[in-house]
């Protein structure tokens, strides 16, 4: 993910802003089709810059290899209300910051463009193999699923990398069994495979096989760290479950292996509004080594009232505990927690701050207030006037943009990408100081 000082840019809806710049290079190295930008001063935190990709519909995803960008937008959520819709898989060169400029569509076979995706639709990684650097963008293996940049010529190109590097794709080099509330009804046990042994079927070798829903109740994404395999809660909000796996390898020849299960953490949180709700959200993704943070939209479905954001650190596996807890939109008035439209979605890090939405949260200073307010009040909750110096908000809907798909820190700058509300792509500003 990209933070710290560089830009915002809006995709599917495409908006850059910045505080004041000045700009006397754009590139040094005008024969590279995609450059990095120069290392410079520009502006002040929350200029708007530009809006840009207003035909690339709903922007869920937007990552980097090397210094090319590449938007990977989504069917879902897209229209062609406003623009004549052509949501394909691109890439874009901010070499120029205030001018990015479109490279060309990827992700193309025998003439025909996609909108590929990542894994679960919403997830890319980054592979490392062969001196090379592989960002996953789409499923088709005949037009090479991952692009690597090649820095001779500043360009991208489709390539999959060795099986072996990319086998069980998200949790690589294990399968798991997925519990994505999307994808309910479920499986009754889950089964982990490991990928580099061969098996019954393309899976690889069956290392266990539990019934984790029946032990924890937990639906949700997994994470592998270290030796912890971790099932943080979708938007069903049923909270978190840690196992350890230590020894699965030995199990490979032996068998009868089971995760030993440290701990579920299932605590009832308040909304401000009195709700009652449990943790989870849209997306997880894990903050370090130790915690994992939670980007939670508002919906009826699963009874969430607000748009949230969660921080549970497990330093000590069995015993997690809630360090941030953010509800946005508590005062529609108010500039600091919300413009009634936060709908975080996905959760991007630099330096000590998470970006969700159009938002740029001191993970830090959130700890520190939220643990400092819970020891004189139990049922403390962080008000919107108390978020002012935790959070900033980029004004991306007053220049007709949404950012609740992605925001992308790349230092001076903020990518943000949303869905068709203004009939837009992105839009770029200057996130951090």
């Amino acid at each position: 993910m990209f933070r710290s000082i560089w830009f915002k840019i809006l995709l599917g809806s495409l908006a850059i802003g910045l505080a004041g710049y000045s700009i006397t290079e754009v590139n040094s190295q005008d024969d590279l089709v995609i450059d990095y930008p120069p290392n410079q001063d520009y502006g002040q935190q929350g200029d708007f810059i530009v809006k840009t990709a207003t035909d690339a519909g709903r922007s869920a995803i937007i990552s980097t290899v090397g210094p090319a960008v590449l938007l990977l937008p989504e069917s879902p959520g897209s229209s062609d209300a406003h623009v004549t819709l052509q949501n394909w898989d691109s890439s874009w060169n901010l070499a120029d910051p205030m001018n990015p400029e479109f490279v060309r569509y990827v992700n193309c076979y025998e003439g025909v463009c996609r909108n590929g995706q990542g894994q679960h639709a919403h997830a890319t990684k980054t592979v490392f193999d062969d001196g090379k650097a592989y960002l996953w963008t789409n499923n088709y293996w005949q037009m090479g699923n991952s692009h690597v940049y090649d820095p001779t010529t500043g360009d991208t190109y489709a390539e999959s990398p060795f099986w072996q590097t990319v086998s069980g794709r998200l949790y690589t080099p294990f399968i798991i069994s997925d519990f994505w509330s999307y994808g309910a009804p479920f499986e009754d046990d889950a089964t982990l495979y490991y990928t580099l042994e061969p098996g019954n079927d393309w899976r690889g070798q069956e290392v266990a096989s539990w019934d984790h829903l029946g032990d924890t109740g937990v639906t949700g994404f997994f994470s592998f760290i270290g030796d912890l395999m971790i099932v943080s809660a979708d938007q069903a909000s049923t909270g978190m479950a840690i196992y350890r796996i230590n020894g699965w390898r030995d199990s490979l020849d032996t068998g009868g292996f089971t995760p030993e299960l440290l701990s579920v953490y299932q605590p009832t949180l308040t909304e401000p509004d009195g709700n009652q709700i449990g943790i989870g959200g849209y997306w997880a993704e894990p903050y370090g080594a130790n915690k994992m943070v939670w980007a939670a939209r508002s919906t009826s479905a699963h009874g969430r009232n607000y748009g949230a954001m969660y921080v549970v650190d497990f330093t000590d596996p069995t015993d997690p505990q809630l360090t941030c807890e953010l509800y946005f939109n508590q005062d529609r008035t108010d500039p600091f927690d919300g413009d009634n439209m936060t709908m975080p979605m996905y959760v991007n890090f630099q330096d000590q701050y998470a970006y969700v939405d159009h938002m740029k949260v001191d993970i830090d200073l959130c700890e520190s207030t939220y643990q400092a307010g819970k020891a004189l009040d139990p049922d403390y909750i962080i008000s919107g006037a108390d978020m002012a110096p935790i959070v900033y908000r980029f004004a991306t809907s007053h220049n007709f943009c949404d950012g609740s798909q992605y925001f992308r820190p790349l230092g001076q700058i903020g990518v943000f990408g949303g869905m068709d509300r203004y009939g837009s792509e992105s839009n770029l500003h200057r996130p951090p100081d």
